[in-house]
Parts: structure tokens; sequence; C-alpha cells
């Protein structure tokens, strides 16, 4: 089947309108095979959405992963994408350009030896034969399954560990093992907070088996790694402090395999305490010059590394293990004013309680991580007073949406009204326990202050189009007067007005209709593009307000654009937002990346302002490829062109009105009939 893509044509001479009904050019990514790479190794990556046949480059965050283009056609790229063998493991984004837009994926590097999966493997009784170690990439489309056959030593222990929603797949997978007979051993869908399953299995007899890889829902891309490889499931404490020695203790399976242990692209390498099947411990000596925020622990045996769904953080405040929880607020212990708290809430029900002085007017900030770790703990906050009555609460800071991080950890601003001990309790907002239920809880003093996001970092506009810029103000530490925002960097001739955010939290709806409130307010900057030269121009946003007599300015957090990357929310790895400018196109042309030779090609015709009463003359511009001109008339919505030449060729089709070029397509690739 035929992939439709848009192609758009420039204009060159005639003034076009901005219609309403005018598509974005801007480039967009739904899928990407396979979706990863091992490191020291090379493959070719199929990249497929629209408006991509002009990507100009693909660039990777961090280091040691380039790519390049072998070919773009409409909805198609395929690169030539180099790992680097001392590239670090786990997911990364990806930045690509086109003439008319620019979007941010994310792609995820391996260590395991990698294969693709191949078809026709749906029928258990026909599986494809794989020797373990391996990463297999696949592809599950409606109603459809992926079957692996492999073999088995009687007493071993593996793992099956789906990759999907990690990437930015939309694929929501399920895992299974069958034995010789298409006996169903064992299943498992949802295990991972993203919704990605984890399987692990000891075999009682030797032989051959087979993995199943479904879905539940829906179709697409996915990275199976199998084998008798060491896994960790959760990490205690879930941070390190910047410039301090740190103990870390890892819980999983297989773990008396790891050889090596390290956090960070080798940021800090760990000296292993001891070891066992079900645990390792050892030491981290992080540079006081580690940049804060997230990172990444790896493991690995005789060189083999599997990506791991969660994350650590690195911070420059005290960071304290959890080892014997208070779960009473009589028993709680006293805290520093200023310090990270790593626990796990494994009894159900329970909430952990410490205590912590202050002074009357003290303002304190408290911030619980888990959801964003990659843990399952959806956490609340409470704070009590010294006679035990609640003085604040905070749980999901809004609407039910996983492609977006409103309703993921929450914040907790105080100020204490009096001086003396307060209470500061978190725990499962479904009362739930468990070793997967992991949190960071910060704890510190926090004059008023806020947060700038902004959410639609990558934007594409028409030369003279209007329209709005999303930016979201977060409001912490009884910050309560209004922020001036504004953009900088802009192409001249493009404006953007300045807008106040009142110091109000917006109301939305969600997936029900149903409105609330959310941590925030949401502003849409109007955005006004005039003359401005066409190209992609970096841009910031900032804010500024007064509390107390005191200004406080910053520059805005860089977001991905909502549900952009799949299921991956939050802050971009390369903090760079871009506004594009295109020139507005009298005509749009939609049809096929490739054609067969014989066949008529197919475009269908759209008109756009001064355009839209025009006749039009379609003509082959160059190439080997041929068509005698076709006239669609003003009226006309499709054209039909019957091809010759030689072939394989490219054919750029130009529009033509009153001997005018208004115009050229995007290239189309003519093939030989099969």
């Amino acid at each position: 089947m035929l992939r439709l893509g848009i192609l758009f044509l420039v204009v060159t001479g005639l003034g076009a309108a901005i219609d309403a009904d005018l598509p974005s050019p801007a480039p967009v990514v739904r899928a990407a095979f396979p979706a990863g790479v091992q490191r020291g190794t090379s493959a070719e990556v199929e990249l497929t959405g629209a408006n991509l046949h002009d990507t100009r480059s693909v660039e990777f965050a961090g280091r040691g992963v380039k790519a390049s283009i072998v070919s773009a056609f409409g909805s198609k790229v395929k690169l030539r994408v180099v790992a680097a063998a001392d590239a670090e493991v786990g997911r990364r984004d990806y930045r690509l350009t086109t003439a008319r837009g620019v979007y941010v994926g994310v792609f995820d590097i391996g260590g395991l030896p990698e294969i693709l999966e191949k078809e026709d493997n749906d029928n258990w009784k026909k599986p494809q034969v794989v020797t373990l170690p391996v990463l297999v990439n696949g592809n599950i489309g409606n109603e459809d399954w992926d079957h692996f056959r492999f073999h088995a030593e009687a007493g071993q222990t593996m793992i099956f560990d789906v990759s999907a929603a990690r990437h930015g797949s939309r694929l929501d997978a399920d895992v299974a093992l069958l034995d010789e007979r298409g006996e169903e051993l064992a299943w498992v869908d949802d295990t991972t907070i993203y919704g990605d399953p984890h399987l692990e299995f000891t075999f009682a007899k030797t032989g051959d088996y087979v993995v199943r890889v479904g879905s539940l829902n829906g179709g697409g891309n996915y990275r199976l790694s199998a084998g008798v490889l060491p896994y960790v499931r959760r990490t205690l404490p879930a941070g390190l402090q910047a410039g301090k020695t740190t103990l870390l203790t890892f819980t999983g399976s297989l773990l008396d395999r790891v050889d090596e242990i390290w956090v960070g692209d080798r940021l800090a390498k760990g000296e292993i305490v001891s070891k066992s099947s079900t645990e390792v411990r050892a030491r981290f000596a992080v540079p006081a010059s580690a940049t804060e925020g997230r990172t990444l622990v790896h493991i690995s045996a005789g060189g083999m590394e599997v990506a791991l769904p969660t994350e650590l953080r690195v911070s420059r405040l005290p960071e304290m293990t959890v080892t014997k929880p208070a779960f009473d607020w009589k028993a709680a212990s006293l805290i520093p004013a200023e310090v990270v708290l790593n626990g796990a809430i494994e009894q159900p029900a329970g909430s952990h309680y410490f205590r912590f002085d202050a002074k009357a007017g003290d303002t304190f900030l408290f911030r619980a991580e888990s959801m964003k770790l990659g843990y399952h703990l959806d956490p609340t906050i409470t704070v009590l007073d010294s006679s035990g009555n609640k003085v604040a609460f905070a749980d999901d800071p809004g609407i039910d949406d996983r492609a977006d991080e409103y309703q993921l950890d929450p914040d907790l601003s105080l100020r204490c009204e009096k001086a003396g001990p307060y209470y500061v309790a978190i725990r499962d907002g479904m009362y739930r326990g468990g070793e997967q239920l992991v949190y960071r809880l910060t704890v510190k003093k926090q004059e008023p202050d806020f947060i700038v996001e902004v959410r639609e970092s990558l934007k594409t506009l028409y030369v003279g189009q209007s329209d709005t810029l999303q930016v979201r103000v977060r409001r912490r530490s009884g910050w309560d007067a209004p922020v001036e925002i504004w953009a900088e960097g802009l192409p001249q001739g493009t404006v953007a007005e300045r807008q106040t955010a009142e110091a109000k939290d917006s109301i939305v709806k969600d997936t029900c209709g149903v409105e609330r409130t959310i941590d925030g307010t949401i502003v849409l900057m109007p955005v006004k593009v005039g003359a401005s030269s066409t190209g992609s121009y970096d841009f910031k946003v900032k804010g500024r307000g007064v509390v107390n007599g005191k200004t406080v300015e910053h520059e805005a957090v860089v977001n991905y654009n909502h549900s952009s990357a799949g299921y991956v929310y939050g802050r971009m790895q390369v903090q760079r937002a871009q506004l594009t400018v295109a020139a507005p196109p009298a005509v749009l042309l939609s049809g096929p990346d490739t054609v067969a030779m014989g066949g008529p090609l197919k475009l269908a015709v759209r008109r756009f302002g001064e355009a839209k009463q025009t006749e039009l003359t379609l003509r082959a511009k160059t190439g080997s490829v041929r068509f005698a001109p076709v006239v669609v008339a003003a009226t006309a919505k499709e054209a039909s062109l019957q091809l010759e030449g030689d072939v394989p060729a490219t054919l750029i089709v130009e529009a033509v009105a009153d001997g005018r070029v208004l115009g050229e397509s995007a290239p189309i690739r003519v093939e030989a009939k099969k």
C-alpha cells in the first residue's frame, strides 16, 4: 500500500492569503524502525510520518551517535545511524530539521547484539529462530503476533524485556512464553510505569521455547531484549549528591553476574562492595561539577548491557536513605531543613512521616518524585502542625493524560505561620505498598518563585500568519504575583505580544469532559509573522515578576511538544526552542511517495489564497520520467498523470498558471512495475 504524503508548492510570484484550513508544513515522525541501534555498530533506520521530503539533518543529543541521510521522499526518510562503541546506552533525543520545520523524537541505544524481526512469524508453529542474548527490533500490526524460538537449559533464569512506550512507540505490548506444545507458561502486560512488559522466568527443563510479543491495543514498533542477563528493578537511594560519595543498593535479578556498574555517561564508576543474585551494593563518587538533574544507571555483564526503565537524579542537597521509616507522626525523626529523602512505601496503606522545625514565616517547598523516575508510586504529600492537624495536602497536579505530565509527581509549598515542629508525610494515593513504590521527597526552604515552561517549543508558521504560543507558569513557595511573559530571538518582523500570567491556576477539561484545576497558568502568547525571511530561528521565552519588592526573572524550560514523542514527556534533552517561518503555498498536491511506471500518478489538488480560482497546468520539471502537460480546471480537485520514460527515477512536478511557475512538488520516486 502506498503511503500518502503532502507535497508543498512554494509560491514564487503569486500572493497567497493565509487560509484558516491551510495545513502546517512542519515535519512529523510517527514511527522509527528500527527504533534503536546497538552501540559500536551502524544500521539503516526508516522514519515514517509526513512532510519529510526535504529533511536536511538529523542530530542526536549527547555524544557518540550520528546520522546521515540516505533518502527522503514525502513521508519517509532513510538514515544511516552510527553509534560509537562507547555511546551511552538508553533513550536519547533526535532533532530532525527540514526547510519547513523541526521535529524532536526519541531513539534508543542498546548494548546487546541486535537483529530484525522477520515475517511470517505470526504463528507459534513457525517462529523466527534466535540465539540469546539478543535484542529483536520488531513491529506489531493490528491482530498481529511475533514469535521467536530459543533454547533454554534446565534451571536457567532469563529476562524478556520489551521497550515500546519508553522510546516513544504507541504500542501497548504484552509478552508471553510458550512451551514446545504451544502451551502458555507465563504472560505479562503492563509491568513498567510506561506500560511496557517485563518478564522473568526460570525454566524447569532443557528444551526449545517460544517468546511471543503481542498487543492489546493497536500496533507499533518494539525492542525485545532476551537472555540470561542482569536486570535492575529499583535503586536506593534514587539519587546522588554532587561532590559526595554515595552507597547505592540495586535490587533485581541475576545481579551476581554484574562485573561493571556506573552512572551517567561515565559520570562515576561504581566500586562494587557486595553482590548476590538479587542485590548489588556499590559506592559512587560523583564530581562536584556534575550537572543536576536526570541521569541513568548502567550495569554490564561481559560487555552485555540492558537499558533500564528507571532513572536517577543528581542534586546538590544532602541525600538520605530512609531505612527505618516512622509510620506514625508522633514517632517521626527530625530531618534537616534542606534534604532529599529516598525511600520506598513497601507496606500497604503506609505513610512515611518526618519532622522538621520551622520559624514563623519560613516557607518550605516539598517535591515528590516517583513516576518521573520510572517507579509505580502515585505520591501524595501531607503536612501536619505540632498538634497533628493537617495544614496542607497535595496529590495529582491535574488532568489524567499520559502524554502530559500534569498528573504526575506533585509539589507542595507551605508558609509556616507559627514557629515549632511540623510533620511531612508521603504515601501512595491508592494506599498500595511494594518494592516498586520508590520515592524522592525533597524538603527545602525556598523564597517565593515560579517556573516558566514552553509547551510549544517547535513551531512552524507561514509568513503573514497569526497564531499563539502556549506557555505555562507554575508558582512555588507562595508566589502570588503576576508574571510578565515575553519572547526573545524571533526573526525580524515577527512579533509576539507580551502577556501577563495572573496568579491563578488554569482550569482545563480532562478526557471525560470534567473540569480540573491544573498546576499553573496556561498563557497563550499571540504571535504575528511579518515579512520575515524564511528559515528556522532559535528563540527563548522569559518571565519576570516582583514579590516583596524583589524582582525575579527566569528563562523558560523547553518541553517536548504535547504528545510529539509518544508517551515521553517533560524536558527536552537539548533545551532549544525553534520557530520556523515558511512561505505560504498557493497549491498543495497530495500523492504517493512512490509510483510504478505504467500506472497513472494520481494527485489531489488544493488551492489557497489568490490561487483558489486559478486554472493550473502540471508539467514535468526534470528527469527521465515525462508526462504530457495536464490542465487542471479551476474547480478540479484532482489530476491524473500518465507517466513514461526510464526508471528508476525521481520526478518533480511543476505547477504553472499564466506562464508563471507557482511552485514545484516534493520528489516522487518512480519505479518499474512489479
